[in-house]
């Protein structure tokens, strides 16, 4: 995995909670890169994903799926979620096999639904360590319903860090789906953000 000069490429894991826009964004952002001519390779490592509209480079259902998991070992969804984040890990080199001959620009990973497998198991960090190659990077999306109250606002500041604290990258937070908010309530989860005293006020 390289670029047209031989280095590295940026690799960018996408996190958040469910419903974020995780997807969407690495959808968006493939089509976007295209029309700029900027080569941009996706990774889906979502095994319960149900569709996606982008064209992913590596699919890790292709190794596993939720449905899967659940019927060979007897498992309800979320403890489906957790085996299947596992095994995925336990196969990070065969999926940086997979990929590793591929030149592409840039590298963006879509990462499972639930936020708290990638901030809490340790899966995680040998995913991020085999595949990030000390290139990566984290955008990390707010939920703009979420973001709406003080309390939830600052819950998603708090996972940020947590997966910033844990897997040691840098990380940029992003407010997802923005367009649909009404313009006040926009502006002031934009004020929280760049202003914690009012933050704090609100809380």
């Amino acid at each position: 995995m390289s670029t047209q000069d031989g280095t590295m490429p940026p690799v960018v894991f996408v996190v958040g909670t469910a419903g974020a826009g995780k997807s969407s964004l690495v959808t968006a952002f493939q089509r976007w890169a295209r029309f700029l001519e900027v080569d941009v390779l996706a990774i889906n490592l979502d095994p319960g994903a149900e569709s996606m509209k982008y064209d992913p480079e590596f699919d890790v259902r292709d190794l596993v799926t939720i449905s899967d998991v659940m019927h060979e070992y007897d498992l309800g969804p979320n403890g489906a979620q957790i085996l299947a984040a596992d095994l995925v890990a336990a196969q990070a080199e065969d999926v940086f096999e997979e990929i590793e001959g591929v030149s592409g620009d840039i590298l963006i990973i879509d990462t499972p639904g639930q936020v708290e497998l990638f901030a809490f198991r340790e899966a995680s960090s040998h995913l991020v360590q085999v595949l990030g190659q000390g290139m990566a990077c984290l955008v990390f999306l707010f939920d703009p319903m979420l973001s709406q109250t003080p309390s939830g606002f600052v819950s998603q500041m708090l996972l940020s860090s947590i997966v910033h604290f844990r897997l040691g990258l840098p990380t940029a937070n992003f407010l997802s789906k923005s367009d649909l908010l009404e313009p006040e309530v926009l502006e002031r989860i934009m004020e929280w953000g760049q202003n914690l005293d009012v933050l704090e006020a609100a809380l």
